[in-house]
């Protein structure tokens, strides 16, 4: 019970800054495109749930939901296109 209890405790927030660094990355490349940027941003943030939440992975969805908007408001505002 403890066991679990870390790993979802801890695999929802490190699963959002590693989907965090990943759709960074993308986003990186995207040059001027603020349409992409967004759906970008949709499509990280929904996958991020779907696989934390409805996989093998069974982590706290919302967790890496949080850890990834935290990432985002630190590190992706610089990478979207003003």
């Amino acid at each position: 019970m403890l066991s679990n209890f870390v790993r979802v405790s801890l695999g929802g927030p490190l699963l959002g800054i590693v989907v965090g660094f990943i759709v960074s990355f993308w986003m990186k490349k995207v040059i001027r495109d603020t349409v992409l940027s967004v759906n970008i941003t949709f499509i990280g943030a929904f996958l991020c749930f779907y696989v934390a939440e409805f996989t093998w992975v069974k982590v706290s969805g919302i967790l890496s939901i949080v850890a990834l908007g935290l990432f985002f408001s630190a590190v992706g505002k610089r990478k979207i296109y003003p």
